[in-house]
């Protein structure tokens, strides 16, 4: 029996959903977090190079200290892999198919270099084979969020949509907000205490400018500013079952979407759209997160009209 769009099952053959968050990781690769876990390996490596050479250890001993850290690393990551099969190999064989596609999808910045990849038909021609209804495959960590959103009949104008950063307060949030600001404190009163001048100190706080850049992304209230800025570019629609950004279109008759929590990063949700326009991912939050739930009524609308889309480009080029 064919279910309603609306009802969240797991028997539902328009929504799957399936245990596969910690299977998929972020399109968006956290370089810098690597970088410093590097970084940190290599610390490690040089401090117990140092303190066997102060003790006056042998060669032998040098290297046994300094193959140990890598070796405890090195199974730790075989024991996280095995982990993960076993994972993989108890879901369904249509979805085990799916992820391995989706895991050789190219980023971000690789499809602005090398264009549209031909695994994005690989991986709808799976998704139609296995699940020929399905227009969304969900994580089940991802669908906590998804599963109070309210899908109505009623009609939804295609509205702008904006993602990333953090639109509401939470512990990390007031942990950054109060460690950049002593860490401005800290580092600059002694140039202030020295007597120093305004522009004197400036180029000594542009590091630590930089680095409360980077923290802002944290920041509510900078969230709430740049995705109003991103709404008002109308760079991404969304609209009933479909959802446009700079000219490319997106529909259920010929999309997939896929949603899971990648965790280790600052958002909860992570929308990914395969389709003729290639890749599209989208960084949201959780249930708070209007756009996340404007996205999400959208797309799973009972009703879509695929039939607006053309309307919508035109006026979008009238705009300019």
């Amino acid at each position: 029996m064919k279910s309603d769009p609306g009802d969240f099952s797991e028997h539902s053959p328009q929504i799957v959903i399936a245990d596969f968050d910690r299977l998929l990781r972020s399109g968006y690769e956290p370089r810098m977090q690597r970088w410093i876990e590097y970084l940190l390996l290599l610390g490690v490596f040089l401090i117990l190079l140092r303190v066997t050479s102060i003790i006056g250890s042998s060669w032998t001993e040098i290297l046994t200290a300094s193959i140990v850290p890598g070796l405890i690393l090195f199974l730790v990551h075989c024991f996280l892999r095995r982990r993960r099969r076993r994972a993989t190999e108890s879901l369904d064989p249509g979805i085990q198919a799916i992820l391995r596609i989706a895991r050789r999808l190219p980023r971000p910045w690789q499809q602005r270099i090398f264009g549209r990849s031909a695994r994005c038909d690989e991986l709808v021609e799976a998704a139609r084979r296995h699940h020929p209804e399905a227009f969304a495959f969900v994580g089940s960590r991802a669908f906590r969020e998804l599963e109070d959103v309210d899908l109505t009949d009623r009609f939804f104008e295609p509205a702008p949509l904006s993602d990333g950063g953090r639109p509401s307060w939470s512990i990390r949030s007031v942990v950054v907000l109060i460690a950049t600001a002593l860490f401005f404190i800290v580092m600059l009163l002694p140039f202030i205490f020295m007597g120093q001048r305004g522009l004197a100190v400036l180029p000594c706080s542009i590091p630590f400018i930089l680095l409360a850049g980077v923290s802002l992304k944290d920041l509510p209230w900078f969230t709430r500013w740049r995705r109003q800025f991103g709404r008002r570019s109308m760079r991404t629609i969304a609209g009933p079952g479909f959802l446009l950004n700079r000219g490319r279109v997106w529909t259920r008759d010929d999309s997939v979407l896929l949603l899971h929590d990648p965790r280790q990063t600052g958002w909860k949700v992570e929308a990914t759209l395969v389709g003729p326009g290639g890749i599209h991912r989208l960084r949201l939050h959780d249930r708070r997160d209007p756009d996340l739930v404007t996205f999400w009524q959208t797309w799973a609308h009972p009703r879509p009209r695929l039939d607006l889309v053309a309307g919508v480009l035109v006026s979008l080029d009238a705009e300019g």
